[in-house]
């Protein structure tokens, strides 16, 4: 039986010279899981529970040295509430 190689390309290693298969680049494909009608939707209720349930300065706020607000801990921990997340944080001890 003989081995037939298509389009190689020809690898000098040392004094051998063997033929090496070209690969495919592999194609990453990222497909949405919700349409952007829900994405609309979900943004809205998170918008909501924000203007609602979320107090600035406890939840969310300007962190100082910074120009954006950012997610507090307590505001963290209401929307995992809200997407219902279960969160169970882990404690190592170190000496």
């Amino acid at each position: 039986m003989t081995e037939q190689v298509i389009d190689a390309e020809v690898v000098e290693e040392g004094e051998m010279t063997r033929a090496v298969e070209p690969t495919a680049p592999t194609a990453v494909t990222v497909t949405p899981q919700v349409t952007a009608a829900e994405l609309g939707k979900r943004l809205a209720v998170i918008e909501d529970a924000m203007n609602t349930t979320m107090e600035e300065g406890t939840d969310y706020g300007k962190v100082p040295g910074t120009d954006k607000p950012a997610l507090f801990k307590s505001g963290a921990e209401k929307l995992s509430v809200l997407f219902k997340l279960d969160v169970q944080p882990r404690s190592t001890k170190t000496t």
